[in-house]
């Protein structure tokens, strides 16, 4: 639209502003919802966007306003490029969250992306909207890092993760969670490439630590090529996994 200086209006249900790591399919950073919303209505050095919303997905019961102001692609310089965003929630206990995101580009033949963000009350949940019952002495804090990468000769491609989240909490212990992973693939002809994987994840509080570790091999089909987001895919895999007792104990008691 002309008056949206080349953005767009939108209304209804809507899949939004959803940044994730493809391998884990973690949305760390996530605006969909039921709602209305003004998309990236330019200025000249970055685009705003806002949305109201009530609904993040049908899981959640109660209707609760939620405002998410973003700005996009702001330049650092050639090839680092700055996101943010704000989230607000007008719940029974107000609850706010802070995302900032820097994406490098021409790294590795991909690009990296590295996020911190911070939460309070309801907005602990980072980019969702969380437990309307948690006060803002209830806290979380992330960063993550994500390389997508190929090599020069496009045989080999992949990407890495890591994230580390610490929740502070008024009512349970503090928790500390860690995940680490990387996933690569061998091209073996057009179409066809074997893709491995490795992951490691802990989550620990003050009283004991949980922890599992995956490897997992897969070969692959794919029919419009062998790049890591080429699809779709078809795969064949095997996953072998491995956890500690305490882990255990409380699948066991489930």
């Amino acid at each position: 639209l002309p008056l949206l200086n080349g953005g767009n209006f939108w209304t209804g249900r809507r899949y939004y502003n959803r940044n994730d790591i493809h391998m884990t399919d973690f949305f760390y950073w996530n605006q969909s919802a039921t709602g209305v919303g003004i998309d990236r209505y330019k200025f000249d050095d970055f685009a705003l966007s806002y949305v109201f919303s009530r609904k993040d997905n049908v899981f959640q019961e109660k209707y609760i306003n939620r405002h998410d102001l973003t700005i996009h692609d702001i330049k650092l310089n050639d090839k680092n490029t700055l996101n943010a965003g704000v989230s607000y929630i007008d719940a029974k206990n107000k609850g706010a969250a802070v995302t900032l995101q820097v994406v490098t580009s021409d790294v590795l033949n991909g690009k990296n992306t590295v996020a911190v963000q911070y939460g309070e009350g309801p907005g602990t949940a980072l980019s969702y909207t969380g437990d309307e019952n948690l006060t803002r002495k209830n806290k979380a804090f992330r960063v993550l890092d994500a390389l997508d990468w190929e090599s020069d000769n496009k045989v080999f491609n992949g990407q890495a993760q890591i994230v580390y989240q610490v929740n502070r909490n008024v009512n349970n212990d503090d928790t500390k969670w860690l995940s680490v992973g990387s996933r690569t693939s061998y091209v073996v002809k057009e179409h066809f490439k074997i893709t491995g994987e490795v992951g490691y994840d802990q989550i620990s509080d003050k009283n004991q630590t949980h922890n599992l570790s995956k490897i997992t091999i897969a070969p692959t089909w794919s029919l419009k090529g062998t790049g890591y987001y080429d699809r779709p895919e078809l795969r064949f895999f095997y996953t072998y996994a491995f956890w500690n007792d305490n882990e255990q104990k409380l699948r066991d008691s489930v």
